[in-house]
This record gives C-alpha cells, structure tokens and sequence, in this order.
C-alpha cells in the first residue's frame, strides 16, 4: 500500500510538471483608487467559462499565477470594493500583468451589504480586514476577536466553535504565554498595528498536532521603508475593584536590507481586586452550613520588551534573529473568613448537639515570573509564487519563583465543651525552571495548476523542574512539612514529520495531510515514563458553486491531541486555603481529538458551520471530599472517558440603514459527556453569543453597543453560572486621524461571576466581583507616526511556542 502510495503521489508530480511546461508565470498587482494595495482580493483566470487559474493578493497586493498564453476573463473581487471583470490576452514571454484598480463601494457583489467588520470565508478560514473598518476603531485584538465567527476570548484563553486551546500566532510567531498573559498581551496589540486576522478553526498537518482548538492568525500592517514609523498609547480602566493602565510603543526602522523592529509594553495595576462568598448547600438536611468570605487585593507590574532583526540581503534569502523579555511580579495579599457549624451525627462528640468553627485567614502570597526567548529563522525563496524552504529555530527559558506566607486562626465552639482556640502558621517556597528547545525545517513547494505540497520535519525537547517546601511554625520553630514539600522533575522529547498536497479541480479544491509524532516523557525523579506514536490526518474540500465563489460549501476533518500539562501531573498537594488543594495525577493519558465540519458560505459573509468535536480520555478537573476530613475539598485532574460537542455557528451582518450597522456572531453546543466506559451519558445545552452595533454619529464620532452572553456551562462536576455583559464607548479620531481616542463603559450592568461543584456530600456555590469582569471605565489614547515608503514589515518567526501552555497552570473550561 506504501508503495503504490508513493508511485501515485510521483505520478501526480510529474502530471503536474508537464502542464507548467506550456505555462509561465504571471503577476500583478490590485490597488484600490487612494493607490493602497488590497490584500487578500481573489483574482480568477477563466476559459471559456471555466476556472484556468486562481490567486490571493498578499499584503502588498501582488497575485502571481501559471497560465498559458490565450485570451482569458479576469475577475477581481473584494468584500469591500466593486469587482473588476473584463477580458486580457496573455502573449508568451510577458509576464507582468500590469495594475488593477478597485474602486472602493458600500455595496459589495451582487449587492452584498458589507458589515462593520468585514469579516469573509476563504476556504479554510476567516478573514477579517481590519484597515479602513470603522468598527475596528480603537479596538484591542481581544476586542477584535470576540467580533470573529466561533470565537471565544476571556482571561481563561481563545475557544473556537466552542473548542478551548487555540493557538495565536504574529506574523508567523506563535505566542507562548499562559492564558491570563496572553490576554494581556492581546489588550496591549492595538486594531491600528493590524492588517487582517485570520481564523483557522481546524489547522492542517502542518501545525502541531496538539492544535486541538485552531489557530489565530494576527498579520501585522505594513510600516515603511527607508524609514521609521511606529505609536505611542496608553490605556486605563478604572472602577471600584479595578485601577489598570496599559502603556506600550512600537517602533519599526529600515535601512536598505536591515530591518528593526522593536516593541515595549507594561501592565501595571495598583489595584485589582475581588470579593468572593462561598456556601455549601448540604444532601443532609439540617446537619452542617459552611459561609466563607474572601477578599483579594492584587498588585501586579508587567513588562514586556522585544527586539528583533531581519536581513535580506537578495530577493531569495532572509535571516532573522529575536530576543524577547518578559517580566512579571505578583503581590496578592488576602484575607478569608469561614464560619462552619456542626450539628448530630456531623459533631465530634455524640454526645455534643452543635459545634462552631470560626476561621480567619491572612494569606501573603509573591510570585516573580521571567521569561528569556531567543528565536532564529532563514528563509529561501525557491520561486515568486511562493515556494519557500525554511529553518525555524529557538529556546526559552521561564523561572518562576514564590513566597508565600500564610497564618490562620481558629475558634472552635460548642455545647457542653470549653471553647478551643488554635492557629496555623506556615510557609512556603517555589522554584520553578522550565527550559524549551525546538527546531523545524520545511518546504512549501508551489507546483502550479492549483497543486502544492507542503513537507517537514520538527523536533521539540521539554525540560521542567519544579520544587516545593513547605515549613510549619509550631513551638517557635519552622518545621518542614514532608507531606506537602516536592520536587519533580519531567523532560520531554517530541519529534514529528508531516505533509500536506493541496490541489484545485474545477470548482473542487482539496488539502490533505498527515502528520506523524513520537512522543517521549519521562518523570527524572520517579518511574513514570510514557512513550506512544500517533498519526495525525486532516482532509478539507471546499466546492464552489461558481468561479467567483459567492456561494461555497466546505467540508473539514483532523484528528488532534492534548497532552496533560506538566502541572497536572504533579502527584503532590499544591494548598489553596484551610479548606482547598489541589494534587496532580501522575497517571494522565493524553486526550484524543476527532473534529469534523460542514460550511456553508453565502455572499462570501454569511456563514453557517456545524460539526462536532469528539474527546476520548478527555482531561477535567474534579471537585472531591478529603477522605479524611469532610470540611475539606480538593481539585484533581481525571481522564473522561468519552466527551463529545456538537455544534452549531451562526455568523451575518446586519445593516438596516447607512449610519446603523450589527454583527451577529452566535454558536449552539450539545455536550454530551460519559465519565467512565459503560456509566450514564449527561448532555447539557449551551450557547455563546456576541453582538456588536455601530452607530456613526455627527462629527465622525462613532457610538459601539456590544453583547456578548453565555448559558451555564459544564466541566466535569463543576462549572460557571450564566452570564450576560453589556458594553457601551464613543470612538473619534483628530489631527487627520494620527490620534485615535476612546471613552467607554464595560460591564454597564455589573453581571457578577458565579461558579458551582457538587460533590457526594454537598453542592458548593461561590460568587462575587472579580476586577477584570466588574464594571469599570475604559479610557485610551494612541499617536501614530511613520515616515518613509510603505513597505510590508518582517518578523522573525518562532516555532516552539504551542507547548509552552502545557508548562503553565490550565484554564481549560467547555
């Protein structure tokens, strides 16, 4: 089978080499009628009727295609712009196509009334054009996301359709942050430095396979050539429970063959706090109550600084090289009070009616969080139609490092017994070291006639060292807790090979790939040991009901991966409080992940897509009683034996009048979950939505409503409440828009956040207000400047990245 693979796939190589022997390469360029480039237009060739060559304008708006000599129909088309169509003849030895101008239209093809957002579907993904959208004015990335078909976006990471572990890459860099910097990071990256956003809900054999929940891809806009351009902004929310300011700076410089680009951001909050009560409904009527309050003030700075530089000395090499420093400082004082009454069969004492614990905690918790990464690319272009061989390169090193402080009082009361005063003081101290090597070489081959393959290989070491201590104070001295201290050590070896082919038949376009990786984890300091080798195949065909694409249905499948992170396979006990831990589990197999979907898009913008997500061994958090003291709960990590969600996306803009614009993005998910191989199957209902409203106002202001809302969602015996948040904000640009200024409401209505557990014994409820999800005033204000040409800016491209969250604590929800 092997071989006959192999003959087949040769075959089709030298089919495809004997049509481009009569062909040659053609280029162009699509400009709109201002002389900027409109990147992402599709540009097609047709012959007497049918397809004979189709191309995507990139950044600069250059297409490239391989087409014979002859007389052909061209047709441009851009959501955004009225569509060019007329006939050329191509003679043999001319190659360039000369310039197309679009002139720019409120109504699109076949009067397509274009949104705020411009978001349309290409084969495999979304795309939205963030320059010149009105709506995108003074929008974070986050902001900008939560507008994207499917998508997801909150301090506990990106989901999309629904599928939490989505991949965000820069121009080609994945970003490697756990998810609550990651959100700030995206908060930081300002709607004026992007180009377009890209959304892959299922990634091909090309990405790694444990891209379970697509990937996010953030294309920069162009800076200038010969030149320096870059912003300057500042941000702040204020509220009751809220004091953040956001500064950053961008600045990117060329000189001939050189590229600088340099970027510095903070994160500084003096004050973020929360306010969290707890009670405990218990199955036995009138025999205990459980009240906690909980009262946080965290006090964080962080800091990112990145540099890098791109070398381009011909038209076919490129070198780049990176460093990036992040550093984050976290003081997060606290206090708890527990109050906990016992009575019956719950007392001590039979022969005691009623007893009452009173509980206060003072916890003083520091953390101190670097990260050094070093990144280094070449890049060789084969041809101008995009055949690239490329070797990727890097190495992070993060330490963490803690001190934590934590003192506790108890009064213990009860009927016929003296009253017991008794308290608990202890500490502890982390070290954390993780280390991050990887390398991968590829090459992207454009074969012409609609054919390419993609072919590489990659290799990963993960390396983790992780040390507790815990210390009690009893008599006056510090004494070492040998039940709760650790140390643990993994290392991990990943290496992969992987290919794609990708073909176009008419009005049938097909990708196709396979990945392969063997994996190899190993605990220094116990036995445990893993190793397994898995494929990972992906196939998606898109037909198209006609050349220019208006109307396509796609269809997608891809098996992925999620490997426990590191600290889920800590075996020791991790205290939250008097009354919380948590202990890892050693014994964790990966989660395995079939994916499958069917898209409908109309008019390139209206958008209907259902599928489903298939978990086998899915890894879940659970809530469970300390066997030996009840009051006590722990979290553990447990592999579910069958999860699947069902889903169903909904995405259309509406415009009923010039000055009044909306996008509906709406996602319906059917969650059935099956704990262990032969129990009760529990199916739970759930729904995500965002909807955005301009409204363009006298004087070029500009009003934003936006809405975004979920039902209760599941995870294991846990979950999350329902929520519904409204936000309200005035946008303006001054001085022939170089300054861009915003004043908004988030979280008019003050929704709190609430959680729940049920366990055995009882159902626990907390809720409260958390700084990010209170309400609060968001003001910011940015300066753009550039001089120079405008040229399409370079990035060093980083590879390692996606497992870099496995190393962090998880957020991981439905």
């Amino acid at each position: 089978m092997k071989i006959k693979f192999t003959y087949l796939l040769f075959a089709t190589f030298v089919l495809s080499l004997s049509g481009v022997v009569s062909a040659q390469e053609r280029s162009g360029f699509v400009m709109d009628n201002h002389g900027e480039p409109v990147d992402m237009a599709t540009v097609v060739l047709l012959a007497g009727g049918r397809q004979a060559a189709v191309a995507v304008t990139d950044t600069a708006g250059r297409f490239a295609l391989i087409v014979a000599d002859g007389e052909y129909e061209i047709n441009i088309r851009y959501i955004t712009h009225s569509p060019i169509k007329k006939m050329i003849e191509l003679k043999t030895g001319v190659g360039d196509m000369g310039q197309f101008i679009m002139e720019e239209s409120i109504v699109g093809l076949q009067e397509v009334v274009v949104s705020a957002s411009v978001i349309t579907r290409e084969a495999d993904r979304f795309v939205m054009r963030i320059i010149g959208a009105p709506s995108m004015l003074s929008k974070d990335a986050a902001e900008i996301l939560r507008l994207a078909p499917g998508v997801w976006v909150d301090d506990t990471g990106i989901s999309i359709n629904g599928m939490r572990g989505s991949t965000v890459f820069i121009n080609e860099r994945e970003l490697k942050l756990p998810a609550e910097e990651l959100a700030g990071y995206l908060r930081n990256l300002q709607s004026s430095d992007i180009a377009r956003i890209e959304v892959i809900p299922q990634t091909g054999a090309e990405y790694s396979a444990d891209s379970r929940g697509g990937a996010i891809r953030i294309i920069l806009r162009k800076q200038s050539e010969n030149g320096v351009s870059g912003n300057i902004s500042i941000g702040t929310s204020l509220g009751e429970y809220i004091n953040e300011y956001h500064p950053s700076a961008t600045v990117n410089s060329r000189i001939g063959q050189l590229t600088l680009n340099t970027f510095a951001s903070a994160m500084i909050s003096p004050k973020s706090e929360s306010e969290m009560t707890t009670t405990r409904i218990f199955k036995k009527e009138g025999t205990s109550t459980f009240h906690s309050r909980s009262f946080m003030k965290e006090k964080m700075h962080y800091g990112t600084g990145r540099i890098g530089a791109v070398y381009e000395p011909d038209n076919k090499n490129s070198f780049g090289v990176e460093f990036e420093y992040i550093s984050k400082d976290t003081k997060t004082p606290s206090i708890a009070e527990t109050v906990i009454r016992e009575s019956g069969s719950n007392a001590i004492e039979t022969h005691i009616n009623s007893i009452e614990t009173n509980a206060k905690s003072d916890y003083r918790q520091n953390e101190d969080d670097k990260n050094l990464s070093a990144t280094f690319n070449y890049v060789y272009r084969l041809d101008t139609l995009g055949s690239v061989l490329k070797f990727i390169s890097d190495y992070t090193n993060k330490k963490v490092g803690g001190d934590n402080d934590y003192n506790s009082s108890f009064e213990i009361k009860g009927i016929d017994m003296p009253e017991i005063k008794k308290d608990s003081v202890y500490r502890n101290n982390t070290s954390s070291d993780y280390r991050i090597f990887s390398a991968d070489l590829s090459l992207n081959k454009q074969l012409g006639n609609g054919m390419k393959f993609l072919a590489g290989a990659k290799y990963m070491r993960n390396d983790m060292s992780d040390t507790v201590s815990y210390e009690s104070h009893f008599l006056q001295n510090w004494k070492p807790l040998t039940d709760y201290s650790f140390a643990i050590n993994y290392t991990e070896d990943i290496s992969a090979v992987y290919g794609t082919f990708a073909a176009n038949m008419g009005g049938l376009s097909m990708t196709t790939g396979v990945r392969v990786e063997h994996t190899y984890t190993k605990g220094r300091s116990s036995d445990i040991s893993n190793s397994y080798v898995v494929f990972f195949p992906n196939v998606n065909l898109t037909y198209s009901f006609n050349a220019m694409r208006t109307f396509m249905l796609i269809s997608q499948f891809s098996r992925n991966i999620q490997r426990p992170n590191f600290w889920y396979l800590n075996p020791n006990r991790v205290q939250f409080s008097d009354y919380s831990y948590m202990i890892g589990n050693p014994n964790l197999r990966p989660t395995y992940i079939n994916r499958f979907s069917l898209t409908a898009v109309y008019k390139y913008r209206y958008v209907l897509s259902t599928g489903g997500t298939l978990h086998h061994d899915l890894i879940r958090e659970v809530c469970k009683i300390d066997p030996s003291n009840p009051d006590l709960t722990y979290i553990t990590p447990e592999n579910h034996y069958m999860e699947n969600h069902y889903y169903v996306a909904l995405s259309f803009p509406f415009q009923p009048v010039k000055w009044l614009n909306a996008n509906f993005n709406l996602v319906g998910v059917k969650q059935d979950i099956r704990g262990v191989k032969g129990g009760d199957k529990m199916s739970h209902y759930l729904y995500f939505n965002n909807v955005t409203t301009n409204l363009t106002l006298p004087e070029k202001f500009i009003m934003e409503i936006s809405y975004s809302g979920t039902s209760r969602l599941y995870s294991a015996n846990s979950g999350v409440e329902p929520r519904q948040i409204f936000n309200v904000a005035i946008k303006r640009k001054l001085f022939v828009d170089r300054i861009t200024t915003s004043l908004g409401v988030n979280n008019i209505f003050d929704s709190k956040v609430a959680y729940f557990s049920n366990t055995e014994r009882f159902t626990a409820n907390t809720g409260g207000r958390e700084a990010l999800s209170s309400r609060f005033i968001k003001l910011s204000i940015q300066y753009n400047f550039s001089t120079g040409k405008s040229f399409k800016k370079r990035d060093v491209e980083r590879v390692s990245e996606s497992e870099k969250n496995r190393l962090e604590k998880s957020h991981d929800a439905n």
